[in-house]
């Protein structure tokens, strides 16, 4: 009852199989059980034994056993593990003649990322802004296109891409209102393993090429295309191609194929527009025609010591596998 003796709601609590939708964003939602405190426009959701509460807002779907949203400063949070489903909008395909963040011609493409992690999440929707914690893993797929990584932490910044609204139908399960986002920025903290995956034929296990980045942390700036490992780290390429094939992994194409690992104390920086790799502190580079685990198994490799190590390669484009977007090779 309030100070004018007026009946007042402060907490609404329903429970056994809570389904509904929220407003302004539209949220749908599914929940064992669902706590509203008019207080603090604050609402909880609660999974159980048997499935976890469950969030959707187009572009995202967000999954955990307890997620906290603020109406006022428009932030969810989970302090339990869950999964964080994200779909990354890249409606600009840049011709090769244009410079990394110069629009090109539209296309509505999408790759679909999903997070997981062990401790906690916070997504800010009106910065754009989400920060993961505790064994982060991440995957995407697009084609025969395969992303894996794996870090203490994750922090992503989100930036919005122009699309055409569209009319809702049957067809389209999309908020035709909703905000397109797109990887920013990344940054993949703590035992951190990236790999770029692309297959012939994934369901008869024949794997074309892969590349493996393990370093203490990677900062990757999507919209230049440009991904750093800051710390002592190494990249494997795994080229199973034959030296007549110009097929690229994450946007970087090594002839001849064969194995090539390279090893550093102080960081890596690519650029992949430019296809170039710049290498500082002490380096290593060893090569070989053959593929294994041994890199000096083989009868023939080539070793390279030095304390800068720059290389040129052809140019391809494209970092994109790296942050999940569409247009992972080129």
């Amino acid at each position: 009852e309030g100070p004018s003796h007026q009946l007042a709601i402060n907490t609404i609590t329903a429970s056994d199989g809570v389904q509904g939708e929220m407003s302004d964003p539209a949220t749908l939602v599914t929940a064992a059980r669902v706590v509203a405190d008019a207080a603090t426009r604050q609402v909880t959701f609660y999974g159980d034994a048997s499935a976890p509460a469950r969030l959707i807002r187009h572009p995202a779907a967000l999954s955990a056993h307890e997620i906290v949203m603020n109406e006022v400063t428009q932030t969810v949070r989970s302090n339990t593990a869950g999964t964080f489903i994200f779909r990354d909008h890249a409606d600009t395909l840049r011709p090769k003649d244009k410079a990394p963040g110069e629009s090109g011609e539209q296309r509505d493409e999408y790759v679909e990322l999903v997070v997981r992690w062990a401790q906690s999440m916070y997504f800010d929707h009106r910065m754009g802004l989400v920060h993961v914690s505790g064994d982060v893993q991440t995957t995407s797929q697009r084609g025969q296109d395969n992303t894996l990584m794996r870090a203490d932490e994750l922090q992503l910044e989100l930036m919005p891409v122009p699309h055409e609204t569209v009319a809702l139908t049957s067809d389209n399960d999309e908020d035709p209102a909703s905000t397109h986002w797109t990887v920013r920025k990344a940054s993949a903290i703590g035992n951190v393993t990236f790999e770029a995956q692309q297959w012939e034929d994934r369901d008869a296990g024949d794997l074309r090429a892969r590349l493996q980045v393990k370093g203490p942390r990677i900062d990757i700036d999507a919209p230049a295309e440009r991904g750093k490992v800051i710390g002592q780290g190494t990249m494997l390429i795994d080229d199973k191609r034959t030296a007549d094939e110009t097929r690229s992994v994450a946007g970087v194409q090594f002839a001849n194929g064969g194995l090539t690992l390279f090893k550093w104390d102080d960081a890596l920086t690519i650029d992949a527009f430019h296809n170039d790799i710049l290498i500082e502190g002490k380096s290593q580079m060893l090569h070989r025609l053959v593929t294994g685990d041994d890199m000096q198994a083989a009868d023939k490799y080539v070793q390279l010591d030095c304390r800068k190590l720059t290389v040129d390669l052809s140019s391809t484009g494209g970092l994109s596998a790296l942050t999940g977007n569409a247009n992972a090779t080129r």
